[in-house]
């Protein structure tokens, strides 16, 4: 899938010169569910009980740049499952301090949605891993990263995610009648994964440069 940024404060995730990426990788990992934390509420959802809650946690970019190619985060589940989950945002900003500084930068992005049979187990709950594919370069640097189900609330009120152990600044939170951001769950992030590719730069196949191997 390709993204088109209209938000200057996108203009921070920069195409970067790619070559063949190398294989998938995980390139972020704060999957492991801290049980005994808050619920943390990220859900673009309507009708009675809903909210309009978008949450992002912090990450680093290293020197040699990421193409993201999927994006997961988890979430607990007052209903049995989230059949039909198929849309929701993926939000991207820079991050220059311990909160966001604008509002949140929403692309609409296709969701999948699989019970964490591995997690299920090991809390004794389901936990369900929301995913988003995408093909995001970002060049090194700091940001802010989240995923926004959108998902119809019901009688139960509406899917919230799991905490992880804190790294970096906590998520934070936007509430969207609300704002601005909010440090809301002071000591926790919320449970997610990034994986993708580190970029391999195009050699310059100059022939000053073929040359030089023959020296």
């Amino acid at each position: 899938m390709s993204f088109r940024y209209g938000k200057a404060s996108l203009v921070a995730a920069v195409l970067l010169a790619l070559g063949t990426n190398a294989h998938a990788m995980t390139l972020w990992d704060q999957s492991t569910i801290a049980p005994a934390g808050p619920a943390i509420a990220a859900s673009n959802s309507s009708g009675f009980g809903g909210l309009f809650v978008h949450s992002v946690d912090d990450v680093t970019v290293p020197a040699s740049g990421w193409v993201i190619t999927k994006i997961t985060q988890y979430y607990s589940a007052f209903e049995p499952n989230w059949t039909g989950l198929t849309q929701g945002f993926i939000n991207i900003q820079p991050k220059s301090g311990g909160l966001p500084t604008s509002a949140p930068v929403t692309v609409q992005s296709p969701m999948s949605c699989v019970t964490d049979a591995a997690q299920s187990a090991a809390l004794g709950q389901q936990v369900f891993a929301i995913s988003a594919t995408v093909n995001i370069s970002l060049a090194p640097g700091d940001y802010w990263i989240g995923l926004t189900p959108t998902k119809g609330a019901t009688l139960n009120g509406v899917n919230l995610m799991w905490p992880s152990n804190q790294v970096g600044d906590p998520v934070a939170s936007y509430t969207m009648s609300a704002g601005p951001w909010k440090d809301q769950y002071p000591g926790w992030d919320g449970a997610f994964k990034i994986e993708g590719d580190l970029p391999v730069p195009a050699k310059n196949s100059t022939w000053g440069n073929v040359k030089a191997y023959y020296h």
